[in-house]
């Protein structure tokens, strides 16, 4: 899989590569890149122009490029979010007054895939379609100390 559209993370994610973990923020226009030595070349080399990445674990250059590589093709576009949840995908900008603007629409097959599938299911749940992790294993959540 390619990026459709270089120099744009449409998503913050996280990507696991062994005992590396990369976290990957999407910033506005202006941010620049603030991340790793090497992902920064990466996003260089893609036309990526803001973003933020967060590298935890061991920087070990090869596992770093492939999580930063497994990350950045695992992106799913807007157009392809909204024909797998089967809903608008809107975005709330500064400069529209915070005002939704709808960024995708799905297709009429996508809603009409969609319709079927929720009408097995009895309730419709909303993090299901927010779920980063679509349904795999979810690390543990850690809780506070205090």
């Amino acid at each position: 899989m390619v990026l459709q559209v270089f120099g744009l993370v449409y998503h913050n994610l996280v990507t696991k590569y062994h005992k590396t973990t990369v976290n990957f923020f999407r910033k506005p226009r202006g941010y620049g890149l603030r991340c790793h030595r090497a992902i920064k070349e990466i996003a260089m080399l893609l036309g990526i122009q803001d973003m933020r990445c967060k590298v935890q674990g061991p920087t070990t250059p090869l596992s770093l490029v492939r999580a930063a590589f497994q990350g950045l093709l695992s992106q799913e576009t807007h157009q392809q979010l909204a024909d797998r949840t089967g809903l608008n995908v809107v975005e709330f900008r500064a400069e529209c007054g915070m005002r939704p603007v709808t960024v995708a629409s799905p297709g009429e097959e996508a809603q009409n895939k969609v319709f079927k599938k929720r009408a097995k299911k009895a309730e419709y749940d909303l993090n299901e379609v927010f779920d980063p992790y679509r349904g795999l294993h979810r690390p543990k959540k850690v809780q506070d100390l205090f």
